[in-house]
């Protein structure tokens, strides 16, 4: 972005010449610049893990006062003066998961290369989940998504956009088109269509989130190469990305992405198997039907089950084929 910038070390709030210059009585304009630079920001921009009772300790301002002011109109204690900075839409809080989101922040500091958004997992991770972390998601992939592939990329991977990781939305649409995938013939150079036809197969599998499109990515696609390069057919992966919805272990619904699920040929096999037999017994013995998925039960709805009965119908169509 175009601009004048200037750069300021988090150190000032350290110093201590800073510290004995006389301190100003709760306002808006200086709550924000001490919100842009203080102590408590990360590395993800505009996204801190910080109370409000934090906050109002660190610039020594009540939390809250009652009664009447030190002057009409003037805000008198942390929180009225955090009042002003959201009511001009600068600052969005949570105060009881202790999340507060700067929108505008990560358009003024974009990030130099996918590997510094990588380098955002393990705090993205550690923010707690919450209605404001889904919104600062949404703000995060808006920034990012005009600055190209690679960016993207790193951006879904860090959200866990592929069914797995804490990413996981808070979208109910069961409507076809809410599949959040991207088949484009194109689809950025990458993929054949039987390769795009697994991809399908694997997002039909996965519930809706409400967030960007999944990417059959690099890491996805050298999966898929490589297991057919060691003979398996187009059958057995397509079998095997749909298999996970049997696995009776519980933690498979976080640890289902195309690349892990096919990350050799004895996962391949695994889950190829357990959809082929058309369910998997539990640790009681149970066996679970195509309908009785106990993954698909975590958060599917009735048109994604449908959607999965209606590939197992044309998989048999095609076996029929002479």
């Amino acid at each position: 972005m175009a601009g004048r910038y200037r750069r300021i070390s988090l150190k000032i709030h350290a110093d201590a010449r800073f510290d004995r210059l006389s301190s100003p009585p709760p306002n808006g304009k200086y709550l924000w610049f001490y919100l842009l630079t203080g102590p408590h920001t990360g590395i993800i921009p505009g996204l801190s893990v910080a109370g409000e009772a934090q906050l109002a300790e660190a610039m020594g301002w009540p939390l809250e006062v009652s009664g009447k002011g030190y002057a009409e109109g003037l805000p008198r204690s942390f929180r009225e003066a955090f009042a002003e900075v959201s009511r001009e839409g600068l600052a969005e809080a949570d105060w009881r998961r202790r999340l507060l989101w700067l929108p505008k922040a990560i358009h003024h500091n974009l990030p130099q290369s996918p590997n510094v958004i990588r380098s955002w997992a393990e705090t993205w991770d550690e923010i707690p989940e919450c209605s404001l972390k889904d919104l600062a998601r949404k703000g995060l992939m808006s920034a990012i998504e005009g600055m190209g592939r690679g960016f993207v990329e790193a951006l879904l991977e860090i959200f866990g956009e592929s069914g797995t990781g804490t990413g996981t939305g808070t979208g109910t649409g069961t409507k076809q088109e809410d599949h959040h995938l991207d088949t484009r013939d194109d689809n950025d150079g990458l993929g054949t269509k039987p390769d795009r036809e697994v991809f399908a197969a694997w997002c039909s599998t996965l519930p809706n989130n409400g967030g960007p499109p999944r990417i059959l990515n690099a890491k996805r696609l050298a999966k898929l190469k490589a297991r057919r390069k060691e003979g398996y057919t187009q059958q057995d992966l397509l079998d095997a990305v749909r298999g996970w919805t049997f696995d009776p272990w519980k933690e498979r619904v976080n640890q289902n992405d195309l690349a892990q699920l096919l990350v050799d040929g004895s996962h391949l096999e695994t889950f190829r198997d357990f959809f082929r037999n058309k369910g998997s017994k539990s640790g009681n013995g149970k066996v679970f039907s195509a309908q009785q998925s106990p993954h698909l039960a975590l958060g599917s709805t009735p048109d994604r089950r449908n959607d999965l009965a209606a590939l197992e119908q044309a998989d048999a169509a095609r076996r029929r084929k002479p």
